[in-house]
């Protein structure tokens, strides 16, 4: 039986996942920062091998290398931090859904700020015109609206480009075309 102990670069936690005929068995202990203790098993090695090496990245776990009895492997397997291996092929399908959602909520944003801009427009006209207050101000809540909407667009955006970003930093490292000294 093996053990790899994966630790987290600047911060607590770590993984302790024990291998048994190159298969990860039911005794992976991961330990948060926060002191809890999760036992949970991983989806099995891609290839079973020996002499294979871990490190981890961000939120990933990565085993990359080893020997498989005949010749060296080249093969990298990531697993996040629920445990749930990843493969080329799976990331370059995460991304390019994740692409398209970018683009979706980057348009809604900003259609959400022109919706405000031409509410603004209006609510000026109103005013200049003097129309009775409670109709500008039903028109001021609906610039609001568009105003929030903006900012969550905004919000969720923002986010889903980091996680992009996450994932096709992972996806050079598997495939061979990171920046890190091997």
């Amino acid at each position: 039986m093996g053990e790899a102990i994966i630790t987290r670069r600047g911060g607590a936690g770590e993984a302790i996942v024990e291998f048994e005929n190159f298969t990860p068995t039911n005794t992976v202990a991961i330990f948060h920062p926060d002191g809890e203790l999760v036992r949970s098993t991983p989806t099995a090695l891609s290839a079973a091998r020996f002499l294979l090496v871990g490190a981890s990245v961000g939120n990933y776990a990565l085993f990359a290398g080893g020997d498989d009895g005949s010749d060296y492997c080249d093969t990298v397997d990531a697993y996040d931090t629920s445990l749930t291996r990843s493969t080329v092929e799976l990331l370059e399908a995460r991304i390019a859904v994740q692409e398209a959602k970018l683009v979706a909520v980057g348009n809604a944003a900003i259609e959400a700020k022109l919706k405000f801009e031409e509410l603004s427009a209006l609510i000026a006209e109103m005013q200049e015109a003097k129309v009775d207050q409670k109709e500008i101000q039903k028109v001021i809540d609906r610039a609001e609206e568009h105003k929030q909407a903006n900012i969550e667009n905004y919000q969720e955006w923002r986010q889903l480009k980091v996680r992009l970003e996450e994932n096709k930093e992972m996806l050079k490292i598997l495939k061979g075309e990171d920046s890190i000294n091997r």
